[in-house]
């Protein structure tokens, strides 16, 4: 079968968007590292609004992401159904309170880790209820298919009907499965992260390795806004809800072992990659070295950065929630798993670090590991999305016109190669994922 024609599709995100967020973002940091009387608590809230709430607005003035078609909302008169808003709401305090449930019974996280969110949750819980149902009114009034994964939780709940469209509830409860997994974790990060941060005005009197480490914290404190915000804004109005979850159970593994608790096989238990001397240690035995050194690492930690503010209000794993082609992932497919590996290795330094040859040789093992897990969560994350006619096409215009395009002719291998059915769904412009939420 004769390959489509390599032209990238247009982004369901965009750049210049997605970066005026980040400005805001960095600047309420800026304010919020000098107003000690603020608690952390609030000032990571404040972070997350103040990235995400001008890029809402953005999207909805400029794009109209609204009146996408994959949106499910129409342009039609709205039609009203309380019954049905308030069944949808039923469902939604189902979902909320099975997360709560899951993480009171089964402990996944130290208890101390999901205070910041539980408080937070407590604190707005009176808001987000009210905020919600008007919400779901609003958006359950304009859907082309309203009867949803909440409306069918809340209908079988309160016995209202018992007929179950399994393929779209699957994605649905995978869908939660998902946020509820991540989301308490990533601000409980995101809490300490700020609380260990310094004022950017203090950062003049430091060398330049203590620099590059505030620099370092920043990046991950702007990668931890946008991640919370993405596992928190899954809504039709932004066009930024699960489509479709990643149904491959060896995508999940590969993708859980990167994060707690599971993480422990790669980060000491199993394999370690580290050699127990911190990177800022090993590289004042290297002066020569020192300058490139952490030019790398910012480069590096830099890009990863970008591509993932490059989803906007859409980051969250094992997800479909559009295709992003905007910031790096205009020239190659995966720039935040590339530039990941890379920051780890430079982190790691396992050849370089003053330590015995069997722990250097030892962290190399499991540096490798790492770098294979990444390329497997790659693998698994083209074989989701090519589940999506644009992804494919995106995914093979970048064999010809990506920076591997080289890379690809010589070893062809490693070439983005669709699969039949995927091929063949990209000849029909209206197929859509089935949207999830």
């Amino acid at each position: 079968m004769a390959s489509p024609p390599a032209k990238i599709p247009t982004s369901v995100t965009t750049g210049w968007i997605n970066l005026v967020g980040l400005g805001c973002a960095t600047a309420a940091f800026v304010a919020v590292t000098h107003a000690s009387a603020v608690p952390v608590i609030w000032a990571a809230f404040a972070l997350m609004c103040a990235y995400a709430v001008p890029i809402a607005v953005l999207e909805l003035a400029f794009k109209r992401v609204h009146l996408n078609a994959s949106s499910g909302i129409n342009q039609s008169p709205p039609h009203y159904d309380i019954l049905r808003s308030a069944t949808k709401f039923i469902g939604l305090i189902a979902m909320l309170g099975a997360v709560i449930g899951f993480h009171a019974l089964f402990r996944v996280y130290p208890v101390q880790d999901l205070i910041p969110a539980v408080g937070l949750l407590t604190r707005l819980a009176p808001f987000i209820l009210v905020i919600s149902f008007l919400y779901i009114l609003w958006v359950d009034a304009r859907m082309t298919q309203p009867r949803d994964g909440y409306w069918q939780i809340g209908a079988w709940l309160t016995r209202q009907s018992h007929h179950v469209e399994y393929a779209g509830l699957r994605h649905f409860m995978l869908g939660w499965v998902i946020k509820g997994f991540f989301l308490p974790i990533m601000f409980s990060y995101l809490v300490n992260t700020i609380a260990g941060s310094t004022p950017i005005s203090a950062w003049a009197t430091q060398d330049l390795i203590t620099l590059t480490r505030h620099l370092m914290l920043l990046a991950l404190l702007l990668e931890l806004i946008v991640v919370c915000v993405g596992y928190t804004l899954t809504l039709r109005l932004f066009d930024a809800h699960i489509r479709t979850t990643n149904p491959a159970l060896w995508g999940w593994v590969v993708t859980l072992i990167c994060y707690a608790p599971f993480n422990a096989v790669i980060t000491g238990q199993i394999f370690s990659r580290d050699t127990g001397v911190p990177w800022h240690e090993t590289i004042q035995d290297y002066p020569l070295l020192a300058g490139p050194w952490l030019a790398l690492l910012l480069l590096s930690f830099g890009v990863w950065v970008w591509a993932t503010a490059s989803f906007g209000l859409r980051w969250s794993n094992l997800t479909n929630r559009g295709v992003v082609t905007c910031g790096p992932y205009r020239w190659i497919k995966h720039p935040d798993y590339m530039s990941k590996v890379c920051f780890f290795w430079l982190t790691s330094a396992p050849f370089l670090a003053d330590v015995p040859v069997q722990t250097q040789i030892a962290a190399t093992a499991g540096m490798i590991v790492v770098t294979m897990i990444y390329f497997g969560r790659a693998k698994a994350e083209e074989l989701h999305m090519s589940e999506d006619p644009d992804y494919v096409r995106y995914a093979t215009a970048l064999n010809t016109r990506g920076i591997c395009a080289p890379l690809y002719r010589m070893l062809p291998a490693l070439a983005y190669s669709a699969p039949d059915h995927a091929l063949q769904a990209i000849s029909k412009p209206d197929n859509c994922p089935v949207a999830a939420e």
